[in-house]
């Protein structure tokens, strides 16, 4: 869920952001700052990987300092405290919750399809691959699918990578290295996931 200014409800001295009976985003304390503490309530957890990108107020500095605690009743994790505003992880943070919300823990935040295109670009020219026509097909196939994705052709996209993961298997170990071919197709198949959920 992606919460913006448009979700915005105002109260008295708060603003109160919600999507209804499900998950609440509110400004009601202030720290020793002076500035607000954003709060986010979700009515239940659900079970899968929740990311949250830190962004800093326009009047932040490099040196404010942020933290960042989720807190489920059950368990708390403490995923920065007092960090530099200069240094929030451009990828964000993750947590992975499973159990009905029983057991969550940190995880590495999840790559998105662009980083994930680019990530396989970089595999597919690192890999061995014994054939130039192989590797022209493999490069090719790549590119066409990702110029299907830049513009919103999702399907076909998809469709691309579901034969390039085909070939991939088939050529594995004839032509292409088994474990260059194991990493290739772990990429392609993340791919298809997040183009599948997007």
């Amino acid at each position: 869920l992606t919460l913006s200014y448009e979700d915005i409800i105002p109260s008295d001295l708060e603003y109160i952001r919600e999507v209804p009976g499900v998950m609440y985003y509110s400004e009601i304390e202030r720290g020793h700052d002076g500035q607000p503490i954003d709060r986010v309530y979700f009515t239940e957890l659900k079970d899968g990987v929740y990311t949250f990108e830190v962004v800093p107020d326009e009047t932040a500095t490099s040196g404010s300092q942020y933290s960042l605690v989720l807190n489920t009743g059950q368990t708390v994790i403490e995923l920065a405290k007092d960090e530099l505003v200069s240094e929030i992880p451009p990828q964000g943070f993750a947590v992975e919750v499973s159990g009905g919300g029983e057991v969550i823990e940190e995880v590495e935040v999840p790559l998105n399809t662009k980083q994930l295109f680019s990530l396989l670009n970089e595999r597919i020219d690192e890999a061995e691959i014994q054939n130039r026509f192989l590797r022209l097909r493999l490069e090719a196939n790549l590119k066409l699918a990702e110029k299907h994705y830049n513009k919103n052709r999702k399907r076909a996209a998809s469709a691309i990578l579901k034969n390039l993961n085909r070939l991939v298997e088939r050529r594995a170990g004839r032509g292409i290295n088994n474990s260059d071919a194991d990493e290739i197709n772990d990429i392609i198949d993340q791919l298809i996931t997040n183009l599948k959920y997007e």
